[in-house]
């Protein structure tokens, strides 16, 4: 089968010969894309003759695409949750990069655990990607990949949200994200678990991880954050709602009992450290910046 790529995005999702019974849509008439070895995210080869599922779904995307591709990815982990065991069984899927030059299986990795998914995503030289492409009727264009080039770094000056009400009116917000917005962002990401309170002076982090700070106050979850400056770990002289999350990207959630020389420099774009009483660092790294955190930003800034 051949489907167009779109090409302002240069994302495809393809379905190869299906055969089973009761299948809704049309068949395009195309010759076999025959067998190519690929690299995936764990630097495995990969051979698409060897994949036994009867049914591959083939999906085209490159890591540093902000919109379609995680839009896409997340699409296909939806269907692949509402398949019923049987069918489960027969389909697989597979993730093949248009962007070479940054998708290696480490960067692939990367975006796999971002997303939470396991299936396949596959690289190789330009010039075995390129014949795959050309099997699938996929055009590439690189000068719309390279358009966005910055699209997955963690920066949002000048971003803005864009509100429109039943009415028809718009609004538009510049996005200024917290420290407590990082948080949430961080935890949902990274599968967290933590409380806190909402009070006269912001959130008040309580537990962490099932980990609650007592009643007695005999020690607390401390906030800390990154001195870039001095490249050092400092309390937070502020609560998590008045941190700037532009200005200060990397936090962390301590156990007061602790010495903060037990944390970790930060790495990437944005990172959330919890360190535990018995000296256990958790970490998690954004590289990206999702539009999840750039809508409650722009919301916070407006008082919305």
């Amino acid at each position: 089968m051949r489907r167009s790529l779109i090409a302002a995005l240069l994302v495809a999702t393809l379905l190869l010969p299906v055969h089973a019974a009761g299948y809704n849509g049309l068949v395009l008439s195309r010759g076999s894309v025959g067998d190519v070895t690929l690299v995936d995210q764990h630097q495995q080869n990969v051979s698409l003759d060897q994949l036994s599922e009867e049914i591959l779904v083939v999906a085209f995307v490159f890591t540093h695409c902000p919109d379609a591709c995680p839009v896409i990815t997340h699409t296909l982990k939806a269907v692949q949750a509402e398949l019923d065991e049987n069918l489960a069984e027969h389909v697989g899927f597979v993730s093949i990069t248009v962007d070479p030059a940054r998708d290696t299986p480490e960067r692939l990795l990367s975006f796999t655990d971002y997303h939470g998914v396991d299936w396949p995503h596959l690289t190789a030289d330009n010039a075995t990607l390129e014949d795959v492409w050309a099997r699938f009727g996929v055009n590439v264009a690189s000068e719309v990949i390279e358009a966005h080039g910055s699209a997955q770094d963690f920066a949002l000056e000048g971003a803005s949200v864009t509100v429109v009400n039943a009415d028809g009116n718009a609004s538009e917000h510049a996005v200024r994200p917290t420290g407590w917005n990082l948080t949430v962002e961080h935890a949902d990401a990274a599968g967290w678990n933590i409380t806190a309170v909402n009070g006269q002076y912001g959130h008040m982090i309580t537990g962490v991880e099932g980990s609650a700070s007592p009643e007695d106050g005999s020690w607390w979850w401390s906030l800390q954050r990154w001195n870039s400056s001095a490249s050092a770990w400092e309390e937070s002289p502020v609560g998590v709602d008045d941190i700037d999350a532009l200005v200060h990207p990397h936090l962390a959630l301590t156990d007061s009992r602790r010495n903060l020389s037990d944390l970790p420099a930060p790495t990437g774009r944005s990172s959330m450290h919890l360190l535990f009483d018995e000296g256990n660092v958790t970490s998690h790294v954004l590289n990206t910046t999702s539009a999840h955190l750039m809508t409650h930003g722009a919301f916070h800034e407006a008082g919305v």
